[in-house]
């Protein structure tokens, strides 16, 4: 028997929108960083989701608001820390299982458009830029 998926809220300083739409990625030797904006919203201010440190694994479905509907009740805000997560589960097969003894999170952000999980040794932040 398998555990069902859960969706831990993650929660920020800043207030971030329930419905975002994705922006871009951006990954170099400053970091992994996602891009949104809220959804249907004239000239939206960008909201910066940083990874800190090392991110071992991302992928990136552009199946969103379809995929929201497995999330359970527990955590439906767009970006939550999962557990029991298949890309998790495959990430250590795939892995040989060298990183099955370190803490490690699974963090999806939900877009209107794309489910984004990204593997990572830290918790990502937010903050509000100005895009340019």
């Amino acid at each position: 028997m398998t555990n069902k998926r859960r969706h831990i809220p993650l929660r920020f300083d800043i207030e971030i929108p329930n419905s975002v739409d994705f922006e871009g990625m951006i990954i170099n030797s400053s970091g992994y960083f996602v891009r949104l904006s809220e959804f249907a919203k004239q000239s939206p201010p960008i909201l910066e989701i940083s990874f800190p440190g090392r991110v071992l694994a991302q992928r990136i479905a552009d199946e969103g608001i379809f995929l929201s509907m497995s999330w359970d009740s527990e955590g439906r805000g767009p970006i939550v820390i999962l557990e029991n997560s298949d890309f998790t589960h495959w990430f250590h097969k795939e892995s040989l299982g060298i990183h099955e003894d370190e803490d490690l999170y699974t963090v999806a952000i939900l877009t209107v458009n794309e489910w984004i999980e990204v593997i990572t040794y830290l918790l990502p932040t937010a903050a509000w830029i100005d895009g340019s």
